[in-house]
C-alpha cells in the first residue's frame, strides 16, 4: 500500500496547511486512527435508507476524494463539512491510498475557516500555530462536539478507548523546578504542551541576510545537533533575586526544566527567529533517526517510552518572520523511503536531504 505519493495543491498561501497534513499522514498510528477507526463501517443499504445507525460512517475512498475536493459547500451536509475530524478522515484516506497524483483540499480549507477564525483568509500563516489549533479543535470534536453527537454511542458514555488515546497523542507535560540556594526549597510548576519549543544555543547562532540564500556558497552556517538544542533546554539556569516563599527573602536560585509526561508523538519546534532584530537563525540542525529522551526526563516521568524515531519534518524556507514557504519531509515505512512534499510536487529523496535543515 501507499506506493504512490499524492501532492496537495496550494490554494493561495496554504503551504502551511499542506505541509502539516502531509506530516500527519506520515504518522502511522495517527493516520490509522482517522482512516480506519474514527468511523464505524457503513450500514447495509436497507438500514441506511431507513435511517438506522449513525449519521457519520466510513465511505469508499473515491467518495472521500470527491468530498475532500468539493469546490463549493452544498448546505445539505453542513455538520459533516464543518467537522475537522471528518475532513481529516477524508483527506488522510485519500493521501494514504495513493490513487491520485494531486488532489485539491477545498473542503479541508473551508472547515479550517469555519473552526479557526484567525486562519479565515489567504494570508501567510504559521505552521506550528496551525497544528496546535487544529489538534485543539479535533480534541473538542472527539470529546464533546458535533462529531461525538453524530456517531452512535450511548448518551453520556466516554469516547472509545482509541479516541481517548488519540487525545493524548501530542500531549505531554514539562515540570519547571526552581530551587532556593539557601534553604533548598523547590518550587515545581507543571505545564502541558503539544510541542516542545527549543532554542538554538547562542554558540551556534548564524543569522541569514535578507534577500540572500539561507546557505551561502562561500560560508556555510554552523551545524547544531538536536541533542545540543535539548541540552541547552535542560541546562539549569542561575537566577538572581528570586523570592523564596519559605525563606521570605530574595535569594539566588537555580531553575531547570524536564519532561514529566512524554507524549506518544513528540513534536519539536526549533525557534528560528531572533526577537532582537527579527533576523532568521539559519543554523543547520542535525536530526537523528532515533532519539532517546531519558536524559531530559524526570526519574518518575510517565509516558509510553523515552525512545522516538524520526518520521516527519516541516521546514520553513525564507528569511522573514512574516513570509516564506513551507514544505515537509515524511518517512514512508512501507517503502523505506523519505519523501519531500512541496504542495503538488512530490519527490523521493535520500536520508541525507535532512542533514542540513
Amino acid at each position: 500500500r501507499w506506493k504512490r505519493r499524492t501532492g496537495l495543491r496550494n490554494l493561495g498561501n496554504t503551504c502551511y496547511m499542506n505541509s502539516v497534513l502531509q506530516s500527519l499522514a506520515s504518522l502511522d498510528r495517527f493516520r490509522e486512527f482517522f482512516v480506519d477507526e474514527l468511523l464505524p463501517p457503513a450500514p447495509p443499504a436497507a438500514s441506511a435508507r431507513a435511517g438506522a445507525g449513525p449519521a457519520f460512517w466510513r465511505r469508499a475512498t473515491l467518495d472521500c476524494m470527491l468530498l475532500a475536493t468539493k469546490t463549493k459547500p452544498t448546505g445539505r451536509d453542513a455538520d459533516e463539512e464543518a467537522s475537522l475530524c471528518l475532513q481529516l478522515h477524508n483527506i488522510l484516506r485519500v493521501l494514504h491510498s495513493g490513487k491520485w497524483a494531486v488532489v485539491t483540499p477545498y473542503a479541508f480549507l473551508r472547515a479550517t475557516w469555519q473552526n479557526i477564525d484567525q486562519f479565515r483568509n489567504y494570508q501567510q500563516q504559521d505552521a506550528e500555530e496551525f497544528l496546535c489549533l487544529l489538534m485543539d479543535c479535533v480534541r473538542g470534536e472527539l470529546e464533546e462536539g458535533t462529531f461525538a453527537e453524530k456517531v452512535a454511542r450511548p448518551r453520556g458514555a466516554a469516547p472509545p478507548t482509541s479516541a481517548a488515546l488519540m487525545l493524548r497523542t501530542f500531549r505531554g507535560t514539562t515540570v519547571t523546578t526552581v530551587t532556593c540556594s539557601r534553604c533548598r526549597n523547590a518550587s515545581r510548576t507543571s505545564t502541558p504542551f503539544l510541542d516542545l519549543l527549543l532554542d538554538v544555543p547562542p554558540a551556534f547562532y548564524h543569522e541569514a541576510r535578507k534577500g540572500a540564500a539561507s546557505v551561502s556558497r562561500r560560508r556555510r552556517p554552523p551545524t547544531c545537533s538536536l541533542a545540543e538544542c535539548l541540552d541547552h533546554y535542560a541546562r539549569p539556569e542561575e537566577l538572581e533575586g528570586y523570592r523564596c516563599d519559605k525563606c521570605e527573602a530574595d535569594v539566588p536560585a537555580r531553575k531547570g526544566s524536564l519532561l514529566a509526561v512524554t507524549p506518544n508523538i513528540l513534536c519539536f519546534v526549533v525557534k528560528r527567529f531572533s526577537w532582537v532584530n527579527n533576523a532568521k537563525i539559519d543554523t543547520s540542525i542535525q536530526l537523528p533517526v532515533r532519539l532517546d529522551m531519558e536524559p531530559y526526563m524526570e526519574a518518575t516521568a510517565e509516558g509510553a517510552s523515552s525512545h522516538y524515531q524520526l518520521v516527519s519534518v516541516v521546514v520553513h524556507h525564507g528569511t522573514s518572520r512574516t513570509m516564506g514557504h513551507y514544505t515537509s519531509y515524511g518517512y514512508n515505512k512501507n517503502l523505506d523511503q523519505w519523501v519531500h512534499y512541496n504542495d503538488s510536487s512530490v519527490s523521493v529523496v535520500g536520508r541525507q536531504a535532512l542533514d542540513d535543515l
